[in-house]
């Protein structure tokens, strides 16, 4: 018989903290939760979708041409609406979307703007459909992308001027007066879209 320091009752069973002699049962096993327990304990969420290989860290690759790519491995159809304006009910058929992002981008590229990979842009402009094809032009030059709210009032629209090194603003023609009004320096892009015909 094992002495473990621990009282014991007359039939030589464990007495409980209680010090009531009770019969011992042992914790169940161990059993592991479910997949989906365990990673909500271990904060962690996981896509149900199947995952999507990414290309070698060697090759030049922008998130830009990661989703065209993506995109030629899901368009069925060329006409099928793939940005639409809720306001104007106007879209922009997947096949338009790359001929449009590369026509912007090689603008940008030129001068005046002349942006290139490292700069920083800021964007104040409300949802568009037009403005995903602007994200992705400046994704696809290396440009960061720093957005704003239409509705900043210029006391906002101040202060996070100065949290990044902007080279160049695109804001639609309400918000351009109050980078006009803060006294931003650099190029001012006026966003203007089409209106309803």
């Amino acid at each position: 018989m094992l002495h473990t320091g621990q009282q014991m009752d007359s039939n030589g069973k464990p007495l409980l903290d209680n010090h009531i002699s009770s019969t011992y049962h042992p914790p169940p096993p161990a059993v592991a939760p479910p997949a989906p327990a365990r990673r909500m304990e271990r904060r962690i969420s996981h896509a149900s979708s199947r995952p999507c290989e990414v290309p070698p860290q060697s090759m030049p690759f922008t998130v830009t041409d990661f989703i065209f790519s993506l995109l030629k491995t899901t368009t069925s159809t060329s006409g099928t609406a793939s940005l639409i304006n809720a306001t104007t009910r106007r879209f922009i058929p997947y096949s338009d979307v790359p001929i449009l992002v590369r026509n912007l981008a090689v603008s940008l590229r030129q001068p005046p703007l002349s942006l290139t990979n490292g700069a920083c842009a800021f964007v104040i402009a409300p949802n568009s459909s037009y403005l995903p094809i602007m994200y992705l032009s400046l994704f696809s030059l290396g440009v960061a992308v720093s957005p704003s709210n239409p509705a900043s009032s210029t006391q906002e629209i101040s202060r996070q001027l100065r949290l990044c090194r902007l080279v160049v603003a695109f804001a639609i023609v309400e918000s351009a007066n109050k980078l006009l009004e803060v006294g931003f320096p650099n190029p001012v892009v006026v966003i203007y879209e089409a209106s309803k015909s």
